[in-house]
């Protein structure tokens, strides 16, 4: 993101988790999250990357799509081990007034947005995203790339 928007516009600000929400691909096949209650479980929350936006950019990362504002709890990975090893979460502080997508299920992802959204994940899980999670709840909707070609790091 701050390679299409400009460090001045966006600001990486770490690991978020939102408890009582289920991610999913809406039916225009765009990634987005629905509230099942107050439950946690794989289906019951959604972990991300939180972003600190300028409001300019708000409006153009909406572009007219359904979006909700929530509470997030924010979580970081031990960074004294290396990527790829299962690693404990710390809850952070609480941060309000997060805009997230909403969506209806039953939809795919286009084929254009297979390779970001796999980098992402990679990106992800390098901040500590926890892989079952990712394998539970993204696999079913984000596949692998058909061939790594394409992927610019």
């Amino acid at each position: 993101m701050e390679k299409t928007f400009g460090e001045a516009a966006i600001h990486f600000v770490g690991l978020a988790r939102l408890d009582g929400w289920k991610w999913i691909v809406s039916e225009g096949g765009k990634p987005g999250v629905v509230h099942v209650g107050d439950s946690i479980g794989s289906a019951g929350v959604v972990f991300g990357i939180l972003w600190e936006v300028k409001e300019n950019v708000v409006e153009i990362l909406r572009g007219g799509r359904q979006t909700e504002t929530v509470d997030v709890v924010r979580v970081e990975a031990d960074q004294s081990v290396g990527w790829g090893i299962p690693r404990e979460l710390e809850e952070g502080e609480e941060i309000s007034g997060v805009f997230v997508f909403r969506g209806g299920e039953n939809g795919a992802l286009e084929e254009r947005d297979v390779v970001g959204m796999n980098r992402a994940i990679v990106e992800a899980q390098s901040e500590g995203m926890p892989m079952g999670w990712v394998g539970a709840v993204l696999r079913k909707w984000v596949p692998f790339p058909k061939s790594p070609k394409g992927i610019v790091w």
